[in-house]
């Protein structure tokens, strides 16, 4: 018997525009009322949960359906993250933390990054139990804490400290999304994602009287080296699973596309691919190569005062094909002609390719539920908790599955944050059937 996605649906947008109520804003984070909200619609159910705090407020939820197999290595785990980034209200239309429905959306901030997919989760696990559906392999539901701020709190924390309780084969997790706009369509499956390095710039200099300022000047030297960064940002290029999306692109195009993104894929194409690349989205502009992004500045004291210290925060995003520790290398050999200290601050190291037995299956049945659309697998721009689960030897697969459009994927960490009512429902069928399939 099929379960009722109409009552469904109704039931998951319900718990939806409840959980956005919740403010998980990140810092400073307060996930456990978030993760006892979750807990509590799945212990109504009949499950089990585990709520572990790495510090206080800081809740991580984890429940698990046994199979018959009786091997918690070998689940597959439904993962996301409680917190959110944080919403300024003035610049907002509605309230973010209203969940208001309005225009055929839900908005909200965590309405796409990412409380609509626990909810396509927690759906999944809620139907699989009511129907008592007879598993092969465990669907373990995990909920995290601090992704935003790198996962410290959460994954890693949940991976180092309890690896037996998240312990699975597979991982179904944010990191991939339909883009309605592309040329055809795609539903987006994240394989991999880009390394994350945060590096601190340092200058040195004399201190003084800004009436008689000193030869070394350490904002002068910082500047002099964000201005190398700046003019000289790295080679773009087109990694390995990046030509791998735009030949899943290219094998449904029309004929006059497909031979733009053949060409685009030639080696010739290499020396214009910077004019190319200002037409693309930033999504996938940001997926042509290293990406280095300036994001904090701090010098100063006194309006009199020539500071001795200057410093600068930079974003580092490596795809999979660079080692981070020879990027810092490199950059830091850089920096020293301007005499700046470079410092990490984090480093997630390399992240591998996730490409095991499940991704056949994500492919089929996306194919069969948006059959308009190409399945294309694609490196994710940003960090995401899989890279953790990685690191434990499982697949993780970057998939929510909702067909958005540009300005909507903009709204991500940005203003207005929406999804569309009836990508939430369908996400809930899609994430259902791939577990069932995967697991039963």
């Amino acid at each position: 018997m099929m379960p009722d996605w109409k009552a469904l649906g109704d039931e998951a947008l319900e718990i939806t525009r409840q959980y956005l109520r919740i403010d998980t804003t990140n810092p400073p984070g307060n996930e456990t009322p978030a993760a006892e909200f979750l807990g509590g619609i799945l212990q109504e159910a009949g499950f089990e949960t585990t709520i572990l705090e790495s510090a206080a407020g800081r809740g991580n939820l984890v429940a698990r359906l046994p199979g018959r197999a009786r091997d918690a290595s070998g689940a597959l785990c439904l993962l996301h993250h409680l917190d959110v980034v944080p919403a300024d209200p003035s610049e907002w239309s509605v309230d973010p933390f209203g969940a208001e429905i309005r225009d055929g959306y839900l908005w909200g901030r965590g309405a796409i990054d990412m409380k609509s997919m626990g909810v396509m989760q927690l759906m999944t696990m809620l139907s699989l139990a009511r129907e008592k559906t007879a598993l092969e392999r465990d669907v373990v539901f995990v909920a995290v804490a601090d992704e935003e701020a790198g996962g410290v709190m959460g994954a890693a924390w949940l991976t180092k400290h309890h690896p037996d309780l998240v312990a699975c084969r597979d991982v179904i997790n944010e990191g991939g999304y339909g883009l309605s706009e592309t040329k055809p369509p795609m539903m987006a499956c994240a394989l991999s994602e880009k390394a994350l390095l945060w590096i601190k710039l340092t200058a040195r200099g004399t201190p003084g009287h800004a009436s008689m300022p000193p030869d070394d000047r350490a904002i002068s030297k910082l500047l002099a080296a964000l201005g190398d960064l700046a003019a000289h940002p790295p080679a773009l290029a087109i990694s390995p699973l990046v030509e791998r999306t735009f030949r899943a692109l290219a094998a449904k195009a029309p004929a006059p596309r497909r031979k733009v993104i053949e060409a685009i894929l030639s080696p010739k194409a290499r020396p214009v691919l910077p004019m190319l690349s200002k037409k693309l989205p930033r999504y996938q502009r940001a997926l042509l190569g290293n990406v280095i992004s300036m994001t904090k500045l701090e010098a100063g004291y006194k309006e009199n005062v020539v500071p001795g210290t200057a410093s600068a925060t930079i974003d580092c995003r490596l795809v999979p094909e660079t080692d981070p520790e020879e990027f810092f290398a490199n950059l830091s050999a850089r920096m020293a002609r301007f005499d700046v200290r470079c410092e990490v601050l984090f480093s997630d190291g390399p992240c591998g390719v996730s490409e095991g037995p499940l991704l056949p299956l994500l492919e089929q049945v996306c194919d069969e539920s948006f059959p308009d659309t190409t399945f294309a697998p694609v490196l994710c721009p940003a960090f995401t908790d899989s890279r953790y689960f990685r690191q434990l030897g499982a697949d993780a697969y970057g998939l929510i599955p909702v067909m958005l459009t540009n300005a909507e994927v903009a709204t991500f960490h940005g203003i207005d944050e929406r999804i569309p009512l009836d990508g939430l429902r369908k996400g809930c069928e899609v994430v259902y059937e791939i577990t069932r399939r995967a697991c039963g």
